[in-house]
């Protein structure tokens, strides 16, 4: 895994693509019942933060927004953003 890969992201929330990143972030996995922890690492940042199920509810809530790659429960690499444009197009 490297950075700016796009990964696949599956939640019990349902799926999302996010890039791979690395350096400061903030965690949450609280569900915003807590402050969010600064963090210093890889994580994943979710491409498309506004998407929603066939129901139309958030599948990226904004707690997940951005992840340890170590906190998500199930993820596939699919590509880098630059192969995967189109994916990302999708996604939006």
């Amino acid at each position: 895994m490297f950075v700016e890969d796009l990964i696949n992201v599956n939640t019990w929330f349902g799926n999302y693509l996010a890039s791979v990143k690395f350096g400061e972030y903030e965690q949450d996995g609280s569900g915003d019942e807590y402050e969010p922890s600064k963090c210093f690492g890889f994580y994943a940042e979710a491409v498309n933060k506004t998407i929603t199920d066939e129901d139309g509810f958030e599948v990226v809530p904004d707690y997940l927004l951005q992840n340890s790659l170590l906190e998500l429960e199930s993820y596939k690499r699919i590509g880098t953003i630059y192969e995967n444009i189109e994916q990302r197009e999708e996604s939006k």
